[in-house]
């Protein structure tokens, strides 16, 4: 589960089209297990993450 905090982690960042939001916050359990949030990258681009 990934929790904001100030070490680094690597992974991949996906495109996702406008109209799969809502069946990706219901798998993910928006809000009762995962929060979808905006964060900066290291390269400054900024993107959509499931915390908890």
């Amino acid at each position: 589960m990934l929790r904001r905090g100030d070490g680094a982690i690597s992974g991949e960042v996906y495109w996702v089209p406008d109209a799969c939001w809502t069946a990706l916050d219901a798998w993910e359990e928006v809000p009762e297990m995962y929060q979808r949030t905006s964060v900066t990258l290291r390269d400054g681009r900024e993107t959509l993450v499931y915390m908890g």
